[in-house]
């Protein structure tokens, strides 16, 4: 398993069940999982596995994916069972990082006018917009940040 602190769940293939869970039931589940890309999916199920790690012995929820490439052990897993994840730093500051600061501070000095926060105009041409006489406007909600 690796482990994704990503992840809400903890999530194998529907191989892996097939070939290492399958004396145990799938029961139906109701829930949506969201890729880190935005693609939803629906689990084929879950099964409830035995889990034993260091002294702790737990029954927990185990769900099944169609596509599946790599088993993940997620964060409710982690919580239930008390496995601490060693934080890494993983904000290096390198001298290519260093450059792009000052590139990006270059752009900001040559254009300020373009990042004073004011509104600006466009006058670079005619802009033409074409909408169907009988389209209706469309709310789509903002995309909730995990």
């Amino acid at each position: 398993m690796e482990i994704d602190t990503g992840s809400a769940l903890s999530c194998i293939s529907k191989t892996t069940y097939e070939d290492t869970f399958n004396h145990l039931p799938l029961l139906p589940c109701d829930l949506a999982l969201n890729f880190y890309d935005g693609t939803k999916i629906k689990p084929l199920g879950y099964c409830e596995v035995n889990v034993t790690y260091g002294r702790s012995s737990k029954v927990l929820d185990l769900y099944v994916i169609n596509n599946g490439t790599t088993t993940l052990l997620g964060r409710q897993w982690l919580s239930e069972l008390d496995i601490s994840v060693p934080k890494f730093n993983v904000n290096r500051l390198n001298e290519s990082a260093m450059n792009v600061s000052y590139a990006v501070n270059e752009l900001f000095s040559s254009y300020a006018e373009l990042f004073d926060g004011g509104l600006g105009r466009f006058t670079g041409g005619r802009a033409r917009l074409a909408v169907r006489a009988d389209a209706a406007p469309v709310f789509c909600r903002a995309r909730p940040l995990p």
